[in-house]
Formats: structure tokens, C-alpha cells, sequence
């Protein structure tokens, strides 16, 4: 869902396209989010440090929001538009979510 909402805007390159990017992609970012914090929870290696665990997710998630706009930045001024840097980040949430179905079973 996420894939195909951030795909919008660059092949609609129109008002509609933001509209339904932002509904798609959104939409599709609150369903991970929830369903992946469960999953965090559930795959922890030790119930009894979950917290030191969870801290340690959390400043990995942070980094990826740090590395984020640095990285579109870099791709903006590197072709001088935004064009790629959507189909760039459709190939990275793929990969994301290839690794995450690389997740067999929690413990």
C-alpha cells in the first residue's frame, strides 16, 4: 500500500497525485506501524530487559528518520529534482519488507 501511494505522485504528477500519496502512503505507514510494533515486542530476546531492547529499536528507528531526508537530499541534488527519490524509496520499503518476511517466528 505504501508502494503504490508513493508511486502516485510520480506517475500522476498532479494535485490528485499528492492527495492519494498521502492517503495511500499514510494510511499504509499506520497499519505497519501498528502491526510492527507488536512484532517488536513479540521477537524480543529477553522479556526482562524488553525496555533496554525497545530503547535500542527506538534509536535505530530514529537514525532512519535522521538518514532519511539527508538521503533524499542527496538524490534531489544529485538529478535536481525529486523524480527519483520516489522510486528510490519504493525500492527501499521492498527491501524492507523482504526482510521482514525473513522473520519466521518469534521466540
Amino acid at each position: 500500500m505504501m508502494c503504490i501511494g508513493i508511486a502516485l505522485p510520480w506517475l500522476l504528477k498532479s494535485v490528485i497525485g499528492m492527495y492519494g500519496f498521502a492517503l495511500l502512503a499514510g494510511l499504509g505507514y499506520g497499519i505497519y506501524s501498528s502491526v510492527d510494533q507488536a512484532l517488536n515486542v513479540d521477537v524480543l530476546p529477553d522479556k526482562e530487559n524488553a525496555g533496554k531492547d525497545l530503547g535500542i529499536l527506538n534509536i535505530a528507528n530514529t537514525i532512519g528518520q535522521i538518514l532519511g531526508p539527508i538521503v533524499t537530499s542527496a538524490i534531489v541534488v544529485a538529478t535536481g529534482s525529486y523524480f527519483m527519490a520516489f522510486p528510490i524509496s519504493i525500492v527501499l520499503i521492498a527491501v524492507g519488507y523482504v526482510f521482514i518476511m525473513l522473520i519466521k517466528n518469534a521466540k
